[in-house]
């Protein structure tokens, strides 16, 4: 069952009044109508009506027994009911429709009189009846004009006293015409107003959602249309639900082709593969507000967090809009994203992960060395334990250097200058010449790119390559070349390095780009490593408006390419 807001203490007040009005004015025609009859106040008018219904009776007729009055409870029942039936038309209908009500009674009150003579010789005189009829429209109009003043005098008051409206003249013409100018001024101020309001919600940078008391949605802004737009679609253009329109449920209905406007429930249901938490939650707000308690949910009391399909978290949390009354009058929902605070805590836990466990491991070894070399009979020759400390603490400087390194490219400013592409190529190979001659590779040079130039950080994109050329020597056999290329596709730069390794899986191709993850097995001999070296070189491609892009299979080697867009204006 649809919910009622509750009704406006100053309407109240309005209708009450009005009612005793009407009451008070009923009486006071009834009193006059009958001292016009107790003292025949218009007996002319009778006399005159009397006279045109005997000179209109048929010849038959006029030498009957003679005329006799109706007996006098008909003549009060006639004269009252007709009196309480206009001022029912007064009170009930439009001005326009009243004043053809009363016309009606007025000419039905003289013609059944006139019909009552001529057919049965009664005689009912209609004019007490008829004043009291036309004495009715008058005074009410006269009521409902005052009320209309004092009604939109006092609105007037009102509208002046909401916070954050502009006001209106201190000075207002009392009259109608006046009074009703100001209304229409500070009801131009509040459409206004709601544009203003309007134009606020859609630049809120969440999805945003009103709803009424019973879920049914009222507005929203564009990010919750594109969030859900096969339900929210239109929404906006729909027309106000019942009791804004003042239609009754049935006319609703008919509107929307039998089905209710789309509810919050929808919403939450069409987005989230597991909707119940969030429909949970907005069980629990809907208690709340008709409890006007604090809204709680079983995990947080400030929303909660709910998954997409495609892992993207979102934060539900609804708050009352409460009316001039301070009760409640509606809901606003956000529906805030929440996945970036989620991969941040995860980046968070990884780098706990790789401070207590990478970094502090190459620590305890030289720790444990030094305590070893304590005990003569243990003790390692000097030669052996300088090259193992050296060892654990180049460790330590590669994985720290790695760390600042994806660090500094994640940095919100970054200093891109105009660099020529081909020479940065050829400055990251040339780091890398010293480790590629001590296992005997070739590095081969596939360079179809001279004179580009583009917007770059050169010594990020410097260490990027030499990233993929250091692994593609690491993981290539011993005497096997490797080849780092530079080529135009279409709208972008591809640098690529190709290596004759043992290739990668397609299932571990995934794992390749996520922060302190390694696909090789511990206990094989391939190269140790950070697990930092490729989310560098990923965030770098990605900060100069580029892509990592990765063709390999096991057995097959493995091509690594970083696609740079040539008009990319970056910084």
């Amino acid at each position: 069952m649809a919910r009622r807001a509750p009704a406006d203490p100053a309407a109240v007040v309005f209708h009450r009044r009005t009612r005793v009005e009407w009451v008070l004015m009923l009486a006071a025609v009834i009193v006059l109508t009958t001292l016009v009859v107790r003292f025949n106040g218009f007996e002319r008018a009778d006399l005159a009506v009397l006279d045109f219904a005997v000179a209109n009776m048929p010849e038959a007729l006029r030498g009957g027994p003679g005329i006799a009055r109706v007996p006098m409870l008909v003549r009060w029942l006639a004269t009252l009911v007709p009196v309480t039936l206009a001022a029912l038309a007064v009170w009930m209908l439009t001005p326009r429709d009243a004043l053809v009500a009363v016309a009606v009674l007025v000419a039905a009150l003289v013609g059944g009189s006139i019909m009552l003579m001529g057919s049965l010789q009664l005689w009912f005189a209609p004019s007490a009846a008829v004043f009291g009829c036309l004495l009715v429209y008058p005074i009410w109009s006269w009521r409902r004009q005052e009320a209309a003043l004092r009604f939109l005098s006092e609105e007037l008051a009102r509208l002046v006293r909401e916070p954050g409206l502009p006001g209106v003249p201190a000075r207002v013409d009392h009259s109608l015409d006046g009074r009703m100018q100001a209304v229409y001024d500070m009801t131009s101020r509040l459409r206004d107003m709601r544009r203003f309001l309007s134009d606020g919600l859609e630049s809120l940078p969440e999805a945003t959602v009103i709803c009424d008391l019973d879920g049914g949605i009222l507005v929203a802004n564009r990010r919750a249309v594109a969030l859900v737009p096969a339900v929210l679609r239109g929404i906006n253009d729909l027309p106000q639900p019942p009791s804004a329109a003042g239609m009754g449920g049935d006319a609703y209905a008919d509107i929307y082709g039998g089905l209710g406007r789309p509810g919050l429930p929808d919403v939450i249901e069409t987005l989230f593969p597991v909707p119940g938490p969030g429909l949970a939650y907005w069980d629990a707000l809907c208690g709340a507000l008709d409890a006007d308690a604090p809204v709680t949910s079983s995990s947080d009391s400030h929303g909660v967090e709910l998954a997409t399909e495609d892992d993207r978290r979102y934060l539900l949390h609804g708050a009352p809009l409460h009316g001039e009354t301070g009760r409640p009058a509606g809901v606003i929902v956000t529906l805030v994203d929440i996945t970036a605070v989620r991969r941040a805590e995860r980046q968070r836990e990884q780098t706990l992960h790789f401070l207590s466990h990478d970094m502090r491991s190459p620590q305890a070894s030289i720790l444990a060395l030094i305590d070893l070399q304590s005990r003569p009979e243990r003790a390692l020759p000097q030669a052996e334990l300088l090259g193992r400390i050296g060892e654990h603490a180049h460790r330590t400087l590669a994985l720290a250097d790695d760390f600042i390194r994806l660090a500094q490219a994640e940095s919100q400013s970054l200093p891109f200058a105009d660099a020529d592409l081909t020479a940065l190529v050829l400055d990251a190979t040339d780091e890398m010449w010293a480790l590629a001659k001590s296992r005997g590779i070739e590095l081969r040079l596939d360079l179809d790119g001279d004179g580009v130039s583009l917007r770059a950080v050169p010594a990020l994109l410097v260490r990027a390559i030499a990233n993929l050329v250091s692994n593609a020597i690491k993981f290539s056999p011993d005497g096997a070349p490797v080849t780092v290329g530079l080529r135009k596709l279409g709208p972008y730069m591809a640098i690529e390095v190709t290596d004759q390794g043992p290739g990668i899986a397609p299932e571990a191709q995934a794992r390749l780009f996520r922060p302190f993850s390694r696909v090789h097995a511990p206990s094989t001999d391939a190269p140790s490593g950070s697990g930092l070296g490729l989310v560098f070189v990923k965030t770098v491609a990605e900060r100069h408006g580029g892509r990592v892009m990765l063709r390999s299979a096991p057995g097959e080697g493995a091509t690594f390419s970083i696609w740079l867009p040539l008009r990319y204006r970056a910084g």
